[in-house]
């Protein structure tokens, strides 16, 4: 009988990627504490805080030294992208995923 075995050490899903500037940036997982934080920084945006889109991506990613050289746009345009890889997968990353052995599932005896 097959049943889900999750360990909350590791996604289920196949970890995004970011390159800047030629370098390859890993996203953090979003677990809860991170949602809420990108839901606050979201709320900020709204009432017009710039900065929160910057704060949004370092949380996602990680402080790092681009984060002065990138224009709104830019963080909109990266922040876009794990958006689209982490909450709507298309079917060609679904596929991707697919190639992988499943992610959580084993037989019991």
């Amino acid at each position: 009988m097959k049943r889900l075995v999750i360990n909350t050490e590791e996604s289920l899903y196949k970890p995004v990627d970011v390159e800047i500037d030629g370098n390859v940036y890993p996203v953090a997982r979003i677990t809860r504490p991170i949602q809420r934080q990108i839901m606050e920084f979201d709320e900020q945006w709204k009432k017009g805080d710039l900065d929160a889109a910057y704060r949004r991506l370092e949380l996602l990613i990680g402080p790092q030294p681009f984060m002065e050289k990138l224009d709104v746009q830019q963080v909109n345009a990266i922040t876009e992208y794990i958006v689209r890889k982490v909450y709507a997968p298309t079917k060609e990353d679904r596929a991707e995923e697919k190639k992988a052995p499943e992610a959580g599932e084993k037989t019991s005896p």
